[in-house]
């Protein structure tokens, strides 16, 4: 479509109203490979795309396809999924529209729950503090009637693994097979003070790759919020799947992971998994579709040159989007009065190393 011009304004009255909006972009439209695509920059990482233009008859296929095999995620996050790879004129309220009458959405979607945070937890580059947690799903018939959670602060980048119990030889062997020995140790682990988190095996495996163990204030599961939302998370996502899936639910929870840390986070403004890694997943669902790779090709030092810029653009969005986000937080108003002494310095990530006893 280079040297070919725009229809004349009086053609273009003619036009549908959706055609009429994509003639807008005209300068943006291109044709690669006989498909009808729309260039475009990310505006939080500066990458290049190349949108696949969507015929408006095959929208919502593509929409439910994707909103099946995401968890039913919302409007917002959906939007950011699709635009890596498609554009339709109108997108955003075929998407409003579409998810108002999902039935998943409306059984599984509840309000946000209002609450202030306790002491904000800095930090400045992925793994420099990881969240754990325990999620009970109420079913101890499971073979696997509990999750150990675990959520980077930073990149907000999440795991969860099936257990059979919450002892700490268990937290322990989860720890040092799921987290410290395929991604290295965090600096920092945080925990409530629950049993198995405050056990002599987890300090001694914190003393030997010098990690320090901080803990939350008792009582107050706020101190872990970012575990407490990814479980409110886990249980919506694992909550769409059908009666005969939820039988086998370990099997759909690596998809589920997947998804989430390949959605954008409200928080950030980016996907968990671009910020631990500077560079969008291939998904499944994009090459079903036939979605164009997101990759773009670079010799080595090319290469180096722009992840390293990307990267650098990134950890400056996500330290600012997180300060933002910590300002609205202190400006909520709290639903009941906290004494300051629940601020303990326990809840502080600076907090010195302590050896715990089992």
């Amino acid at each position: 479509m280079g040297d070919r011009r725009p229809p004349r304004p009086e053609g273009r009255k003619t036009s549908l109203p959706a055609v009429r909006r994509l003639l807008r972009k005209w300068d943006r439209l291109h044709i690669q490979e006989g498909v009808l695509k729309r260039k475009v920059t990310e505006r939080h990482t500066g990458l290049s795309l190349s949108q696949i233009v969507v015929p408006m008859s095959k929208t919502q296929e593509l929409w439910e396809k994707y909103h099946n095999t995401s968890g039913h995620i919302g409007v917002a996050k959906m939007e950011a999924l699709l635009r890596k790879a498609f554009y339709w004129p109108g997108m955003t309220t075929n998407l409003r529209e579409w998810a108002a009458t999902c039935v998943g959405c409306v059984q599984q979607k509840r309000g946000p729950e209002v609450r202030a945070p306790l002491v904000p937890i800095v930090t400045s580059y992925p793994l420099e503090t990881v969240a754990i947690d325990y999620l009970s799903l109420g079913r101890h018939c499971d073979t696997y009637p509990y999750l150990l959670v675990m959520t980077d602060l930073f990149s907000k980048y999440g795991w969860a693994i099936p257990t059979r119990d919450q002892t700490a030889a268990t937290t322990t062997r989860v720890l040092w097979c799921h987290l410290i020995q395929p991604w290295g140790c965090p600096e920092r682990i945080l925990s409530n003070q629950g049993a198995a988190f405050e056990s002599s095996l987890v300090a001694q495996l914190c003393s030997l790759y010098g990690c320090t163990k901080v803990r939350t204030t008792p009582y107050r599961p706020q101190g872990n919020g970012a575990c407490e939302r990814f479980n409110k998370t886990l249980l919506s996502l694992l909550g769409t799947l059908s009666q005969e899936d939820q039988v086998h639910w370990p099997d759909h929870l690596p998809t589920l992971l997947q998804m989430y840390n390949n959605t954008i986070h409200e928080t950030t403004g980016l996907t968990p998994h671009f910020v631990m890694f500077g560079r969008h997943a291939c998904l499944p669902v994009e090459t079903a579709v036939g979605a164009p790779p997101l990759t773009q090709r670079h010799d080595l030092e090319g290469w180096v040159h722009k992840h390293n810029q990307t990267l650098h653009k990134v950890y400056q969005q996500v330290a600012a989007k997180t300060r933002e986000s910590r300002m609205r937080d202190k400006d909520r108003p709290c639903g009941r009065c906290i004494r300051s002494s629940c601020h303990s310095s326990s809840c502080n990530p600076r907090t010195e190393k302590r050896t715990a006893s089992s």
